[in-house]
């Protein structure tokens, strides 16, 4: 009897650990496209693909004028702590003003399973402003949806978890009394699992310990069964 008694402790066990194996937590594969470590640098375009592995994101600079969208020039600035990112050549810091956009285009990154992303802001001083909106049209400037609206963080990480394919970040504060009126998109990063408060995360679903469960239970059944036998053939 006691040795039964371990037995069924013993599977117990064996079968309390397989549903933690189909339960554990494990840390998704994130990518940094960009950060605080950009080097001053002038692409001298109005286009610029970040990444590595085949895993990236196209960044393209806009003005808007009216209902038109002209193509400007990016910039990467490193101006210090605080003052480093992606900005625009045309504008006087080489930042985000009013009506200029830096837009991500994530369909690359996706086509790979990276289908969440997270993002910051900086140079967001003296009452600074900026708001960011998205879409999955292909066409510049149409099917904005806003995600994020006057935003003053800075430095602050926000999650994009839309399924938008392309992000505009723009300048959305006021146009007097704060310094250069511009901002910065501080850094870009994304993840091919469910971004979980600000942490890439995923689960092993259930299913897959099922067929433990199921090879365990007959285990139990089988040594319930050869006892009852057991006892049955002493008794006689």
């Amino acid at each position: 009897m006691k040795n039964l008694t371990a037995r069924l402790a013993l599977t117990t066990a064996l079968l309390g650990s397989c549903a933690l194996v189909g339960l554990t937590p494990a840390k998704a594969t994130t990518v940094t496209f960009f950060n605080s470590t950009l080097a001053n640098s002038d692409p001298v375009s109005s286009h610029e693909t970040f990444g590595s592995g085949g895993v990236t994101i196209d960044a393209n600079g806009y003005l808007k004028s009216g209902s038109i969208w002209n193509s400007i020039g990016l910039y990467n600035k490193n101006g210090g702590a605080g003052e480093t990112g992606l900005g625009l050549k045309s504008d006087s810091d080489h930042e985000i003003h009013n009506l200029q956009y830096v837009v991500l285009d994530t369909s690359v990154a996706r086509s790979k399973g990276y289908n969440l992303f997270q993002f910051s802001m900086g140079s967001t001083t003296d009452g600074e402003a900026w708001s960011v909106f998205g879409s999955n049209d292909t066409t510049i400037g149409s099917g904005l949806n806003l995600l994020w609206s006057k935003q003053t963080s800075n430095g602050g990480l926000f999650n994009l978890t839309e399924g938008d394919r392309y992000y505009y970040f723009t300048y959305d504060g006021p146009l007097k009394g704060c310094g250069g009126c511009n901002v910065l998109l501080a850094s870009f990063a994304g993840a091919d699992t469910s971004l979980k408060g600000g942490q890439a995360e995923t689960t092993t679903p259930l299913p897959a310990a099922l067929p433990l469960f199921a090879t365990g239970l007959g285990a139990l059944g089988l040594l319930g069964w050869r006892r009852k036998r057991k006892v049955a053939a002493i008794a006689a």
